[in-house]
C-alpha cells in the first residue's frame, strides 16, 4: 500500500494543519478579549454611577469657591480701604483726646501750684 502525495496536496495539508494550530492557539485569547471586554463594561457602568454621585458634590463646591471668592474680594476691599478708615479714626479721635490730656495737665499742675502756694 503506497501513498502518493503531489507537492499541492502536501501544501494544503500544511496550510491546514497551520490553520488548525493558529486556531487552537487563537482560543483562548479570544476568551480572555471576551472577559475584558466584560470587565470595561461593568468598569464603565460603575464610574457612569459614581460620576452621578458626584456631580452634586462638584457643583455644591463650586457654590462654595464661589461664595470664598466673594468673601475674598469684599477682604480686599476692606483691606484697600484700612489706611483710610484708621487715618480718619486717629484725626478724629486723636484731637479730643490730645484736648482732654491738655486739660488734665492744666488742671493738674494748677492743683499743684496751688498746693504749692498754699504750703
Amino acid at each position: 500500500m503506497t501513498f502518493t502525495v503531489t507537492l499541492i496536496e502536501l501544501s494544503v495539508f500544511l496550510i491546514a494543519i497551520g490553520f488548525l494550530m493558529l486556531v487552537v492557539y487563537l482560543i483562548p485569547a479570544i476568551i480572555q478579549l471576551r472577559q475584558t471586554a466584560r470587565s470595561i463594561q461593568e468598569l464603565s457602568e460603575d464610574a457612569k454611577v459614581v460620576l452621578k454621585e458626584t456631580v452634586p458634590v462638584i457643583d455644591k463646591v463650586r457654590g462654595q469657591i464661589d461664595g470664598i471668592g466673594d468673601a475674598v474680594e469684599k477682604f480686599k476691599t476692606v483691606g484697600s480701604k484700612l489706611p483710610y478708615i484708621t487715618e480718619a479714626i486717629a484725626k478724629n479721635v486723636k484731637k479730643p483726646f490730645v484736648v482732654a490730656a491738655g486739660i488734665v495737665g492744666g488742671i493738674l499742675y494748677t492743683l499743684k501750684s496751688l498746693k504749692r502756694k498754699r504750703g
